[in-house]
């Protein structure tokens, strides 16, 4: 009886406990990248693992989230090593929907505004600055010493006369840079000077297509830099067929398609091995593709965006769960003993052939003979002698 109760109360408490529903266990990604998915689950996180898992919809890796703490913790108690580590740390936030403006008590992008000098490692810093900027939704001051007017000025003027961009002063364009100068440019093109300068640099690029389709770096076909580029013509608003990138061999989803290897992950090289920056990249150009947006728009800007629910007041979920389940079965128990006295046999008389025992208990203490009792005499009368 006393086992039928513990299971009935236990079966309830599972039922109505919350936690049982997470007794499943995580559910394997769904989607046309699951394999990809499932090869980063399984490495160290990359640079872009917040960005490229936030834009997937897909869960964060715990990794990359002490990483992110960690770096900007350094960052605001002994100073980001550079504007770009700055930026980055803001796009992480606004991609975590946690504010970057209220950071520990720490306005990250008025940091950024006003941090001392975002050109000094080249055009990165720029570029990460604008990408920051609009991933955010900020709106900064036109006094601050980094305002997008500025900024997107420096990078202009930093623009090539053949079209590309370099990472740094003296240096020959680069394929990645000038496909992250574009990227970072392109939300402002509507501004005249803006667009004439992402179209010379579209035009560019496409004159440094291989033939098979894809982008090289350093003379050799490149995964990351083929996705750079697929990424930045989809952030301007261009489809992967325009012609300026469609070659004999073939367009961008058929060049970036080769470095895929097998397990989901893509190699920076065609013949691999895969590796978890070149799969990053190859995520976020294949994402861009489908949506055609930027990678670097707040999340309410993308479609099927679902708010996050906020955390209730009060303790965790955990601990409100466990507390009622506590309650719930001190309930269940203390039922089951109330019925079970209520149903309890009252006392049957013996059954046929047993036999009863009398016991005579002897008492230590013995009744006095009031016949040896001698009769009381009553007391003298007043006057008379005794």
């Amino acid at each position: 009886m006393h086992r039928r109760f513990a299971a009935a109360a236990l079966g309830l408490v599972l039922l109505a406990t919350p936690a049982a529903a997470f007794a499943q266990g995580p559910q394997p990604p769904a989607g046309p990248w699951a394999a990809s998915w499932d090869y980063l689950a399984q490495q160290p996180p990359g640079s872009q693992s917040i960005l490229v898992h936030a834009l997937g919809g897909q869960p964060q890796l715990p990794a990359a989230l002490d990483q992110l703490e960690q770096t900007l913790d350094r960052g605001t108690g002994q100073g980001f090593s550079s504007a770009q580590e700055l930026a980055e740390g803001v796009v992480a936030l606004a991609k975590l929907e946690q504010e970057p403006t209220a950071y520990r008590r720490q306005n990250l992008v008025a940091a950024l505004a006003s941090y001392g000098d975002i050109y000094g490692e080249g055009l990165a810093g720029p570029c990460a600055v604008l990408a920051a900027y609009h991933t955010a939704g900020a709106v900064v001051d036109a006094s601050a010493r980094n305002d997008e007017s500025a900024v997107i000025d420096y990078l202009v003027s930093s623009q090539q006369r053949e079209g590309g961009f370099a990472p740094s002063a003296g240096r020959d364009p680069s394929i990645q840079t000038t496909a992250q100068a574009l990227i970072a440019l392109a939300p402002y093109a509507g501004v005249p000077y803006v667009g004439s300068a992402v179209e010379r640099g579209l035009d560019w690029l496409g004159r440094q297509q291989n033939d098979d389709g894809s982008f090289s770096a350093g003379n050799t076909p490149s995964c990351a830099a083929t996705a750079a580029v697929w990424t930045a013509v989809r952030t301007c608003g261009l489809p992967a067929g325009d012609p300026r990138f469609v070659k004999e061999g073939g367009g961008l989803p058929q060049a970036l398609a080769r470095f895929a290897q097998g397990g989901g992950g893509y190699g920076e090289q065609a013949e691999g091995p895969a590796q978890v920056a070149a799969t990053e990249a190859a995520l976020i150009a294949l994402i861009t593709d489908a949506s055609g947006l930027s990678p670097y728009l707040p999340p309410a800007a993308y479609p099927g965006y679902v708010p996050p629910v906020p955390e209730p007041e009060g303790p965790p979920l955990w601990q409100r769960a466990l507390a009622g389940s506590g309650i719930l079965l001190a309930a269940v128990l203390g039922t089951a003993l109330l019925v079970r006295r209520r149903h309890k046999r009252p006392p049957q008389p013996p059954m046929d052939g047993t036999q009863t025992m009398d016991f005579q208990i002897p008492m230590k203490a013995q009744m006095p003979d009031f016949g040896q009792i001698p009769p009381t005499q009553d007391p003298p009368s007043s006057g008379q002698a005794p």
